[in-house]
This record gives C-alpha cells, sequence and structure tokens, in this order.
C-alpha cells in the first residue's frame, strides 16, 4: 500500500547503481521522496547539520567508512533516527554485532521485499517514542508549572491573608493536572501515606480489580507493597525498598520494570519513583506508565535476529549440498549403472548376483541421502503437478503399514472435498516416510500413528504467534503419534541438519530438515507439537491451488520403453558416464554416436552420413554448456531432439538457461528411469 507522506531519506552508500535500486524499491511504497545520497562521514555530517531527515539506511563497507561508524555518527549527533544496515553479503558474527550496535534492522541487497515493511515498521516505532518524549516533557513542564502556580498562589496568600483558599485552589489545581497525564501518578508523604492519586491511576487500579485501600487517599502505600510481597515477593519488595530509598534521601529517584498478568491480556509497566520539586515537606511522586509496545518490538527484534540467523545456517547447508552434488552424483550414476547392467546379464543363481544386489541398494541408499540433503536446500529438481492429497495419502498407506510394523495401528483421517494442491507426489511421500518412521521410532513398540487432512484458514491473529506463518487458505496435513515426545529444546533443534536423538548409526540427522526443505520449496508452513510422556503432531500447511476446472493429474506405473534403432549422440565429458550411457542406450536398442566434448560433437555431427535422432547432452561442461550446444546443432539438423542430464542442483541448472517444460533427467539415474525420458524426447 502506497503512502502519501514525505519520506526524507538519507543513503550512506558508494554505488550509484545500488542507491538508485534503494531508491526506486522505496518509491513503490513512498512515491513523495526527498533523498540524499553520501559517501563519506564528513558528507554524512554535513547532511544531518543542515537537513532533517527521516530515515537512514547505510551500506555495510564503503572505502574507508562502514556501516558501524555511519551508526556512530547517528549516536554522536544524539539523533533518534531509524538506522538501517543493507549489504550484498554479512556473516552470522556481523549481522548480530550490528543489531547489538544499535542498528534496528539489517537487510541484504538482493531481497528487498522485506524493504518496504521495515520502514513502515520503524517509522511507527520513532513516532511512538517521539510521541512518550512529548508525554514526559509536558508531563514535566505541567508540574514545573503547578509548582510555579503553587508557589504564587502562596505568594498572593502572604500578601492577601487568603491562605486557606488560594492552597485548595493549588490543590484543585494540580489534580486536574496530573489528572491530565496518561502516566498513573500517586503523590506520598514523607511517610509514604497517599495524598492524592490521578484518574489514570484510579481506573488502572478499578481495571486490575486492585483493593480500594491502593486508591484510596490516606492509605499507606509502603503497607500495600508489603503485604503484596507474598505475591511477587522480588519486584514488591524492591520497589518498596526503592520508595523508602528516595523518601529517606539516600538516593535521589528509582526505576522498576514489572509485567502484569491479571489483565485481560499480559502488559508490562515502568514505575519511577522521585522527589517533588519544592521546598516544603518532602514529597514523592511514583509514576506508572505502559511500556507493552516497546517490549513486544524487543521482542520481535529478537525473533528476527532468530529467523536472520537460522536462514543463515539453512543457506550454508544448502552451498554445500550443492557443491557435492555434480561429483557425486555422477559417480553414483557410474555405480547404479554398471550394476544394473551386470544384474541384467547375470543368471539369477550365480554366487555374485547376491553381491551385486547388495551394491545396488547402498547406491540408492547413497542417491537418497544426497537428494534429502538437497530436498533440506531446497535446490531439488521437482515435477509437482495438481493433485488430490487424499488421493496421493491413500495410495501410500499400504508400504507404511509395512514400513511402522504390526504391533503400531495406522489411523486415516482424511477431510473430504479437499481443496487441489500443485506439488510433487514424490516430495509427498518423502513427507510421510519421514514422519511416519519419526513416529515409529518414538513409540518404540504397541502404539498409534495418526495421519489427517483437512482445510485450514489461518487468520492473523493465529499467524502473529508462529513465526514465519501468513494468513491465508491451506490444506493441511498432520502426522501424530502416542510416543515418547519431545521436550520445547529437542523440538527447537529438529529442523537443523544432522541434529538426531537416535542411537549411532540409526539415524541421519537428515530427516525432518528433509520434510523442513519440502515444506519451504512449495511455500508451505510447519508447526510440531511435542510433550514429553505424551506424544508428538505435526502440522504442515499446504497452500492453497486457487484455479477453477481443475483436471488431476493421475500418475501412471513405470515402463522401460526400447528403443527403434534411433541414433542417439552422447555428450558427456565425464568418461566413466559417458561409458557408461553408451551401454544403457545399446541395451535399449540404440545406435549411439558418443563425444567427450562439445567440440568433438560439432565434428561428429558435421561427418556423420546419416540421420541423427536425439541429442543427449549433460548441461555444464567445459567450453561449451549442453544449451548452447543444442542450439548450434539443430541449426544443422532441425529436426533433432534434445535430452539434458546434469547431477547439478535446480538453480544452477536454471542459470544454464534449461527453463521449465525442456528435457530433463538428473543424475544418477538407472535404466529405468533413462529409458522413459529417451523415448518421450524423442517422441515429443
Amino acid at each position: 500500500m502506497k503512502s502519501d507522506k514525505l519520506l526524507r531519506l538519507l543513503i550512506v552508500e558508494d554505488s550509484a547503481s545500488d542507491a538508485e535500486m534503494l531508491i526506486r524499491a522505496v518509491r513503490c511504497g513512498y512515491p513523495d521522496l526527498v533523498w540524499r545520497q553520501v559517501k563519506s562521514e564528513v558528507e554524512m555530517q554535513a547532511a544531518l547539520d543542515t537537513e532533517t531527515w527521516d530515515i537512514v539506511i547505510s551500506d555495510y563497507c564503503l572505502p574507508g567508512f562502514d556501516g558501524i561508524a555511519a551508526l556512530r555518527v547517528i549516536q554522536r549527533n544524539s539523533l533518534d533516527l531509524p538506522f538501517l544496515i543493507i549489504s550484498g553479503a554479512i556473516s552470522e558474527e556481523t549481522a548480530v554485532a550490528v543489531m547489538r550496535a544499535g542498528a534496528h534492522d539489517y537487510l541484504v541487497k538482493d531481497k528487498l521485499t522485506r524493504l518496504l515493511p521495515v520502514i513502515d515498521r520503524e517509522l511507527r516505532d520513532a513516532c511512538t517514542r517521539r510521541e512518550r518524549v512529548i508525554a514526559r516533557n509536558e508531563a514535566g513542564h505541567l508540574l514545573e508549572t503547578a509548582e510555579q502556580s503553587r508557589r504564587a498562589l502562596l505568594s498572593m496568600l502572604e500578601d492577601q491573608k487568603e491562605s486557606a483558599e488560594a492552597l485548595r485552589e493549588s490543590e484543585r489545581y494540580l489534580r486536574s493536572t496530573l489528572d491530565a497525564l496518561s502516566a498513573s501518578i500517586v503523590l506520598l508523604d514523607d511517610q509514604g501515606s497517599i495524598l492524592l492519586v490521578n484518574k489514570a491511576w484510579r481506573d488502572f487500579a478499578d481495571h486490575n480489580g486492585s483493593n480500594s485501600q491502593v486508591v484510596s487517599e490516606g492509605a499507606n502505600y509502603l503497607n500495600v507493597c508489603d503485604r503484596a510481597k507474598g505475591k511477587d515477593s522480588d519486584e514488591a519488595e524492591a520497589f518498596a525498598s526503592g520508595i523508602r530509598a528516595v523518601l529517606s534521601g539516600s538516593s535521589p529517584a528509582f526505576a522498576l520494570e514489572y509485567p502484569c498478568d491479571s489483565l485481560e491480556k499480559k502488559r508490562w509497566f515502568v514505575a519511577r519513583v522521585t522527589l517533588f520539586p519544592g521546598t516544603g515537606p518532602r514529597r514523592v511522586v511514583v509514576a506508572h506508565e505502559d511500556i507493552t509496545e516497546r517490549k513486544l518490538a524487543e521482542q520481535q527484534r529478537e525473533a528476527i535476529q532468530g529467523q536472520l540467523i537460522q536462514s543463515q545456517k539453512m543457506e550454508s547447508v544448502g552451498r554445500l549440498a550443492g557443491g557435492v552434488a555434480h561429483d557425486y552424483n555422477n559417480m553414483l550414476s557410474v555405480i547404479v549403472g554398471y550394476t544394473e547392467l551386470a544384474l541384467e546379464q547375470s543368471l539369477k543363481t550365480e554366487p555374485l548376483r547376491e553381491y551385486l544386489e547388495e551394491i545396488l541398494k547402498a547406491a540408492t541408499r547413497s542417491t537418497e541421502i544426497t537428494r534429502q540433503l538437497l530436498a533440506f536446500a531446497r535446490k531439488q529438481p521437482i515435477s509437482p503437478v495438481i493433485l488430490d492429497l487424499n488421493n496421493t495419502v491413500s495410495g501410500m498407506l499400504k508400504m507404511l503399514r509395512r514400513l511402522i510394523g504390526e504391533d503400531i495401528e495406522l489411523s486415516w483421517v482424511p477431510e473430504h472435498d479437499l481443496w487441489p494442491l500443485k506439488i510433487d507426489p514424490v516430495q509427498i511421500d518423502q513427507i510421510l516416510v519421514n514422519l511416519c518412521v519419526n513416529s515409529r521410532d518414538a513409540i518404540g513398540g504397541v502404539g498409534q500413528i495418526i495421519i489427517e487432512t483437512a482445510k485450514a484458514t489461518l487468520d492473523a491473529d493465529y499467524c502473529k504467534f508462529l513465526i514465519g506463518f501468513a494468513p491465508g487458505e491451506y490444506v493441511m496435513l498432520a502426522v501424530s503419534d502416542n510416543g515418547c515426545g519431545m521436550d520445547s529444546e529437542t523440538v527447537s533443534k529438529i529442523f537443523e541438519p544432522f541434529f538426531t536423538t537416535k542411537e549411532l548409526g540409526k539415524g541421519t540427522g537428515l530427516g525432518m530438515p528433509t520434510v523442513y526443505g519440502i515444506v519451504k520449496q512449495n511455500n508451505g508452513l510447519i508447526n510440531v507439537y511435542s510433550e514429553p510422556g505424551i506424544g508428538t503432531i505435526t502440522k504442515i500447511y499446504f497452500p492453497r491451488l486457487m484455479l477453477q476446472d481443475i483436471e488431476l493429474t493421475t500418475i501412471a506405473p513405470v515402463k522401460v520403453p526400447q528403443g527403434k534403432g534411433e541414433t542417439v549422440l552422447v555428450v558427456e565429458d565425464e568418461l566413466l558416464v559417458l561409458d557408461l550411457t553408451e551401454k544403457i542406450l545399446g541395451v535399449l536398442g540404440y545406435k549411439i554416436l558418443s563425444a567427450s566434448s562439445p567440440a568433438e560433437a560439432i565434428k561428429i555431427a558435421d561427418s556423420h552420413m546419416g540421420e541423427i535422432n536425439l541429442l543427449l547432452t549433460d548441461v555444464v561442461m567445459p567450453g561449451m554448456n549442453g544449451k548452447e550446444l543444442a542450439e548450434k546443432l539443430i541449426t544443422v539438423n532441425p529436426g533433432l531432439k534434445c535430452l539434458f542430464m546434469s547431477g547439478y542442483t535446480a538453480n544452477i541448472i536454471a542459470s544454464r538457461n534449461i527453463s521449465e517444460g525442456t528435457h530433463f533427467i538428473q543424475k544418477p539415474f538407472s535404466i529405468s528411469q533413462l529409458a522413459p525420458k529417451v523415448r518421450e524426447a524423442l517422441d515429443d
């Protein structure tokens, strides 16, 4: 939503292009914008001396100057300006350091979707702080005015001998002045007895259900505090001691923050005890100010810091998974492929066949570990389809029952007429297997697992208590058990990669991170509830697919189609994978031309006398990528079909212009996976 308010923005940035990027982003919400770019401490100080600004956005790294130094300039000038740090990349420790130094928030340059909400929030917070300062100044001014009035009245009483009426008038004026304040005020004499209270204090005490003695003038406030020690000994005792210290003159003032749980909802207050100005008998003013909004803002900032740290942890593991995937998947392709070829050519009675089958099982398991890492990092290539979640779960029940064993009852509670989803059905299988295996291990004997689906509408009131949740309509998938459960500390760690409570060798610590990655990859939400000795329930919310007359996709059984003698040009710079792919295609009935580089492939295509029906090429190769090679060969052979293969993650593949809809197969692949992909590309 755009604001019609004029925004005055000071940008501390040495790059003109980055400054222009920020200006464009801010103008989306604040069209009426006045801005100025500075590049050094001198320019920044000059801008602060000559103009008034609403907010400061500073790059973290500048030549001879940085974001922390810019923040120190603001603090040195005693300016209450919202200050945002922005950078292209920053470590976890540096991000935490700039927040602790006093920055109001931290943003990444290539992720500016939070910029406008952060600016809106900080402008509101700054406005609230200014209003509180004004209110405190007004209170001080009113008290000062009241004292001046009192002195004037006393002087007039001495001159006119009408002291009694003048004192009553002064008291009425003081009462009306105090009643105008929003803070709750109590005025005590030197013995702690209540001389007067203002309207805000009476209203608070009545709303809070306090004893009438608390608001009765003439009651001893210290006695009331002493009686409250039994309910809240630490705060009540500290408060009473602070008042006595000010009354005795051993301390000039005292302040204490405290929560109040007896209202409709929890609120926080700060109580300040000061001497009442004047030369007469010692008087003490006790003021209680509501600071709930400030406390909530502090909690929100801590939550944002936690989200930043968790996000950086996940990004680090994502980079690790992406780097491992390519080389690791190439080697797994060779192991799986040659083992399958050996099994095809061996007799069932041969002793070595059992060993080959075990090799294939181990390689397949290794492939699953890589895919779990990629799923956690949200970089696993997926094939989403429109589906009915109930049908997908129903198709898994038989396998899940075998997986969890006979001692555990598996209950299926679907809600009918679910909204449709668009998701890779294999990912639903991964979620159910991981959650059911965790539940089985948590039960460890006889027990029950319940799988449920439902339509869910999450409102703003619900979402504000859960970090990352957004209001909307969702399809919920829940898995619950009556196992051993977890404490809150364990629940807080379950999405961390490699964290496991299982014995050594019985868990990789990738199950729940895999589920988390899949949920986030599909823009979903996840929440885990657990209590020791009672059980665990995991609720996953996938966004409802907002389409009309959706035709659901059915998943056909996988076949292994054979070739019809077509010629396939295979291009792969990894010789082991190239040799394996040749053998697989030969077994399937294709004619093969092979090349270990794009340059060699071009020479073969130019010299080949017959027709080349299909190009099967790796995506990432030295000298020329697969997409560029395909475009070059198609110019001389317009009917050439293309199938791309890669062991890299989805984001690397996309950077090579291999877009959605292009024929593609992820390494490692088996014969049963490659055969239909080749046939599909040829028949397209």
